[in-house]
């Protein structure tokens, strides 16, 4: 399989997009990010730097719940 690697600027827009999808799918599930975080298994901190675009989104963590 090929790496591609994107800009900075275009990997902090893309982060930002996934990351508001992720936002969605924890308030249609009228969960709090603590919640969310549970029941992802994950910190309420990583997820929150997720959400947030910081942090490259996990949805694949997001679909396995």
């Amino acid at each position: 399989m090929a790496k591609v690697s994107l800009p900075k600027r275009e990997t902090a827009a893309y982060y930002a997009s996934l990351g508001a999808c992720m936002d969605e799918v924890r308030r249609a599930h009228n969960l709090t990010l603590e919640g969310f975080a549970f029941e992802l298994g994950k910190d309420v901190r990583q997820v929150g730097r997720q959400i947030e675009g910081a942090e490259r989104p996990q949805l694949e963590a997001v679909f396995a719940v």
